[in-house]
């Protein structure tokens, strides 16, 4: 069964999609509602399965969907039994043979006199009206699920659904203050509008100053904002129409800020709904086309850290046995090595290549043996600097961090080409579930099951 990790993992998976489908809202609900995430990382529940409240229910596993465990399950989502839900979950329920009622959650409930706790949290789908759909079946990650609680239900909506945004583009639409050519932008803004995106009014609204908002901006838009003028140059200008039924964005403009609030009417730009829709399938298709392995014979098959004499497969062995421990709620914790501290030769990969997904979390990159730190024998023995493809090989990783500890988010491999240029088609996400079969595994047995 695949965890889902971030919202971009809970995109893909495309559960609670399209409409009238319900289960990303019910998974937003169920988060801010039902759950409180402790100092060590445990999911307190603050709701009671075993009451019954918001229509949760025994879920008894009979067909082995889900691992088999001494503690319940619960099943929570079926709208044809509760009506405690808020609205925002139940409003395209239509009590008649359509998608608005297959989505449900399963937690594994824990009860103890001191604590309740839901040791596991997965969504479903109903793939008839008794059965449900093995295939469309995931666990929540705790990190999914904190990242669901940071964000409010417009933005996380606006996150995993994989639909266009709702944009019309009127070019004399009554309610935009903005001509509909390339004009000059800079009469239209007063103080008050100016370094804003509040989308409550069919007014125009500014967003892109980094001098007011970095800090709720991803970190591949603020990485190269520094004192030089030109690197906070660039806005985004919009006008917000709304009905009782949605808001969306009746023009989207792109110009240049020349400073002093003054904008450059020949770099001012109307982006239309078609262009819009193409930069959104560029980030899904970049997306897909990065492959994850999940198996050993996959990692054989893709041919990573091979032939001789490169050294990539016992990189990727020593680095799951001696940096990675998965903990409890599947999380790969960082043991014995902080890329932060540049220990074993890591130091930060900036991505200038798109090679990775864009991420607000910083990727480190290890394996360079010009600057092994302090790698095993069995890591570098083979290593010629005058043989490049002695080389070659790179742990990329992602790396997120509480006050009481690090992990690595995300995990890839990749082949160094020189001069700073990694090979895209020889770039790969490494799962958690294979991270743990190396763990498992003596370096002779490994190297024996994926040499090719």
């Amino acid at each position: 069964m695949r965890t889902l990790y971030d919202l971009s993992d809970l995109r893909e998976s495309r559960f609670g999609q399209p409409p009238p489908r319900h289960g990303l809202n019910l998974l937003w609900w169920f988060a801010h509602k039902c759950v409180q995430i402790d100092s060590n990382g445990r999911m307190i529940a603050q709701c009671d399965p075993e009451n019954g409240a918001f229509g949760f229910r025994r879920f008894y596993n009979a067909d082995g969907l889900l691992p088999d465990s001494n503690l319940p399950y619960y099943e929570v989502g079926n709208l044809n039994t509760t009506d405690s839900l808020p609205e925002y979950v139940t409003e395209k329920y239509r009590r008649h043979s359509d998608d608005s009622n297959t989505d449900r959650i399963i937690v594994l409930f824990k009860s103890s006199w001191s604590t309740q706790r839901f040791n596991k949290i997965y969504v479903t789908q109903h793939s008839d009206q008794t059965n449900f759909d093995w295939n469309h079946t995931y666990c929540i990650s705790i990190k999914l699920m904190k990242d669901i609680r940071r964000s409010c239900r417009k933005e996380f909506l606006r996150k995993t659904l994989n639909e266009s945004y709702h944009i019309t583009i009127q070019e004399h639409s009554r309610h935009s203050q903005f001509p509909s050519t390339a004009q000059s932008v800079k009469s239209e803004l007063n103080q008050s509008q100016r370094e804003r995106l509040t989308p409550y009014s069919n007014l125009p609204y500014e967003v892109g100053n980094l001098n007011t908002t970095p800090g709720t901006m991803p970190h591949y838009v603020t990485k190269n904002y520094d004192d030089v003028r030109e690197s906070n140059a660039h806005r985004i200008v919009v006008s917000v129409n709304s009905d009782w039924n949605g808001k969306w964005f009746d023009s989207i403009y792109t110009t240049h800020h020349l400073g002093k609030g003054r904008f450059d009417e020949n770099s001012t730009f109307l982006i239309i709904q078609g262009l819009i829709e193409i930069i959104q399938n560029m980030e899904r298709h970049r997306m897909v086309r990065l492959r994850t392995l999940n198996e050993l014979a996959h990692l054989r098959e893709m041919g990573f850290g091979q032939p001789y004499p490169r050294h990539g497969l016992s990189l990727l062995w020593w680095f799951a046995d001696e940096c990675v421990e998965i903990d409890g709620n599947g999380r790969m914790t960082a043991q014995r090595c902080d890329p932060e501290h540049k220990s074993f030769g890591f130091h930060p990969f900036h991505n200038k290549e798109g090679i990775l997904p864009d991420s607000n979390l910083p990727y480190y990159e290890m394996g360079n043996l010009h600057h092994p730190g302090q790698m095993p024998h069995q890591v570098t023995k083979n290593y010629d600097p005058d043989v490049r493809e002695s080389n070659a090989d790179r742990i990329v990783v992602s790396v997120d961090s509480e006050w009481n500890g690090k992990w690595f988010d995300t995990i890839y491999v990749t082949h160094h080409l020189g001069k700073g240029r990694f090979d895209k088609n020889s770039t790969f996400r490494i799962s958690q579930g294979l991270i743990g079969r190396i763990k498992s595994m003596e370096w002779s047995d490994f190297i024996r099951e994926v040499r090719n």
